[in-house]
């Protein structure tokens, strides 16, 4: 871990563990933050290969039909540069990232996108999280922590991608049922 500020970092610590858990509040994005950037290949001698955002996991999905993903293959090769580029600020970037979401919306409403279509590309798809996810969630919920999941990717897909990941992790554990306080807006 870098740390940019030792000492306000420290600072902000000790205030953390004066405060308590009933103090905190977790607001997390979704997409490369609590989703690797990068996963293991099934050959471990592969090079990693990047993981899917939860745009990505949809677009991407046999579920889809498949103008859906010659549109969308369309607006990853004219957008993606964009993102990653260097060179622009992301002041700069801005309004492209605002018209590829708004395209890549407009297709999936145009060919009518349903939510059993979304919930099976989850299920048919192999995203994963972090290193260190479920205890981390564990342990905001068993100290009931509120945590919010703010991101610009699709509510369904990471609704149910979390639906997902929750039980299996409680079936891993021998629960039978599945803590779900989920509230999310319906945007």
């Amino acid at each position: 871990m870098i740390v940019g500020d030792p000492d306000a970092f420290a600072r902000k610590m000790k205030k953390f563990t004066q405060d308590g858990a009933d103090q905190l509040l977790v607001i997390a994005d979704f997409d490369r933050t609590l989703t690797p950037y990068y996963k293991q290949r099934r050959d471990p001698q592969a090079p990693l290969e990047q993981e899917s955002s939860s745009h990505g996991l949809l677009m991407t999905s046999s579920v889809l039909q498949p103008q859906v993903c010659a549109g969308e293959q369309e607006l990853f090769a004219r957008f993606y540069p964009v993102e990653m580029s260097p060179t622009l600020s992301a002041a700069e970037k801005l309004p492209f990232m605002e018209q590829w979401w708004n395209s890549a919306h407009a297709l999936l409403v145009e060919y009518k996108l349903t939510k059993d279509q979304v919930e099976q590309a989850v299920a048919l798809g192999s995203l994963s999280f972090r290193h260190g996810f479920h205890p981390l969630f564990k342990l905001l919920n068993d100290q009931q922590v509120p945590t919010l999941i703010f991101s610009a990717g699709l509510y369904d897909v990471i609704h149910a991608a979390l639906e997902r990941e929750f039980t299996v992790e409680s079936k891993r554990n021998g629960s039978s049922t599945v803590n779900n306080q989920t509230s999310t807006s319906s945007n």
